[in-house]
């Protein structure tokens, strides 16, 4: 009899591990604590404005609106299943964000942290234009000290937990200004690190970078942007080479006139993609 129910038993927990064999791949993620589900017919008002993946199944995707005066009004989603299912984090809209690892990101808000995560309609935001940064895979964030310069138009590349490069454009007395920052302390402090001449006075388009010492950028050596260069370091910023640009029409025309426009991803110092 005892010979007869340890093999029932036997059966039925061999027969319960191959359901869950089988079917654990459609499983629902349990939201973390401060995720609720996304309600995609709420969500349906919003646009995409950033994406980041870290993994085929851990990513975020940051969604706008584009109300007069709160263009960064938006929700932080994750999803931890390949987009299968998302939850609306607690957090502040941030862009653009970058992730580095499924807890380690960083972002750039438009106004004070604090426990309400947008303003509403009728409020007057507090602006501090500064870098913030999560450990928790983006439901908690803390504030960084801003940018160097300019930090409306500051973008940042981040390689490690620890090392990161950030490049400002701006128009100043009718030309183009470009500088350089590297922090090597998660963005807590930033040290300048000069560009060349010809890049110093250019509008700087991307920032692309594998390691603290390697990067690409492109940058416009007139103002008109009647083309496109590019350069790159493998000395973390001390010297630049420039290279040819590979399309021919790398200028777009676009309202007000010409400007640079390009996307670029490397994932060695031999392979990338423009």
């Amino acid at each position: 009899m005892l010979r007869a129910v340890a093999l029932v038993v036997g059966l039925c927990a061999v027969f319960g591990f191959v359901l869950y064999v089988a079917y654990s791949g459609d499983t629902i993620p349990t939201p973390r604590s401060g995720e609720q589900p996304a309600n995609y017919r709420a969500l349906a008002q919003f646009s995409p404005i950033d994406v980041y993946f870290v993994s085929p199944q851990v990513g975020w995707l940051v969604l706008g609106n584009n109300r007069t005066g709160f263009s960064d009004d938006g929700r932080i989603l994750a999803t931890r299943d390949g987009g299968k299912t998302w939850y609306v984090q607690s957090a502040p809209p941030v862009r653009p964000m970058q992730f580095i690892d499924e807890r380690n990101g960083w972002g750039y808000i438009w106004w004070q942290l604090s426990p309400s995560t947008t303003p509403k309609p009728e409020e007057s935001p507090t602006f501090c234009q500064c870098l913030a940064i999560t450990h928790d895979g983006g439901q908690s964030w803390q504030q960084l000290p801003p940018a160097p310069k300019y930090p409306q138009n500051f973008t940042f590349k981040f390689v490690d937990e620890n090392a990161g490069w950030g490049v400002y454009v701006t128009i100043k007395d009718q030309r183009w200004e470009a500088g350089l920052f590297r922090t090597m302390d998660g963005g807590i402090s930033w040290q300048e690190a000069p560009f060349p001449a010809e890049i110093a006075s250019s509008a700087v388009n991307f920032l692309a970078a594998i390691d603290e010492r390697t990067a690409w950028l492109s940058f416009c050596p007139d103002r008109e942007c009647r083309q496109l260069n590019l350069a790159v370091t493998y000395d973390g910023g001390a010297t630049w080479k420039f290279l040819p640009y590979p399309c021919e029409d790398a200028a777009l025309r676009v309202p007000g006139g010409l400007a640079p426009y390009s996307i670029a991803y490397f994932r060695s110092e031999r392979e990338g993609w423009l």
